[in-house]
């Protein structure tokens, strides 16, 4: 019986050491995010936009702050942080009603931007629509701000 109890005692150590080991390595780090899932559309349309631009980006910037990690959309010449902003997901008053969900979000990208300025960074939001609508000011935004 004591053998069974001591067995059962290292496997459980064992467990705990290795839910340590992950959860300081999720610490260090954003992890994969979202890299290998499919892109949204208005993602897919800021990608394109970028490349016509010649610009230099990193799609999925992660910033650490705060013991966490925040991951951007993009970053541009490694001084703009751009933020793909869908229409339904982060409520554009303009277009839907905005419930709890929405409030939820918006604190989130209230968060995203403050840390972004704290980090020294330009941000720059723009809604899906507003990629849809009119490109052109999309760009001239982001070349206004190189």
């Amino acid at each position: 019986m004591n053998r069974w109890k001591k067995l059962l005692e290292s496997k459980k150590t064992r467990m705990q050491n290795q839910y340590r080991e992950l959860a300081n390595f999720e610490r260090r780090s954003p992890g994969p995010y979202r890299k290998s899932l499919k892109r949204t559309k208005p993602e897919r349309m800021m990608i394109k936009l970028l490349d016509e631009l010649v610009l230099d980006y990193v799609a999925e910037f992660p910033v650490s702050y705060g013991g966490g990690w925040k991951v951007f959309d993009f970053l541009v010449e490694g001084k703009i942080v751009v933020e793909v902003d869908g229409d339904y997901v982060h409520g554009n008053a303009e277009l839907i009603n905005i419930n709890y969900a929405h409030l939820k979000t918006k604190k989130n990208d209230l968060s995203k931007s403050w840390i972004a300025k704290e980090k020294g960074y330009i941000m720059l939001r723009f809604w899906a629509s507003e990629l849809e609508r009119d490109p052109e000011f999309v760009k001239h935004t982001i070349i206004e701000n190189l």
